[in-house]
């Protein structure tokens, strides 16, 4: 006689089912952030322009030193793009990690249960 659909098979059925979709999620999210780290987009990011005329500068600072700092900002804005970037990958690993050995010990747990069923000839 075959075993029925009981709750702990509709448990470990759902969550090996939703560990694999956090599998399959985090593999795409992989492979996004590897091509952004490894291609960034072409985003053209706009020099520092000269203060337009009439427009007065920050007090006690000439244009050069103004044009420097506004240099140093967008560098920072930069890094901290590709920081968020670096963080995204490690998030999306990490959730590949966790997710492979629960859908693993379910799964397996499956295959257990199904092999000690008795078969109907």
């Amino acid at each position: 006689m075959k075993r029925g659909w009981d709750i702990r098979t509709v448990y470990y059925y759902l969550v090996s089912f939703v560990t694999l979709m956090m599998i399959i999620t985090g593999t795409v999210q992989v492979i996004n952030r590897v091509v952004d780290v490894m291609y960034p987009p072409s985003v053209a990011r706009p020099m520092p322009m000269p203060l337009p005329p009439g427009k007065p500068l920050p007090p006690g600072q000439d244009e050069a030193a103004y044009l420097e700092q506004m240099r140093i900002q967008q560098e920072q804005m930069a890094l901290e793009q590709r920081r968020y970037q670096v963080i995204s990958l490690i998030n999306s690993f990490a959730l590949i990690m966790v997710a492979t050995p629960t859908y693993l010990y379910h799964w397996r747990r499956i295959k257990a249960l199904e092999a000690q069923e008795p078969r109907d000839t």
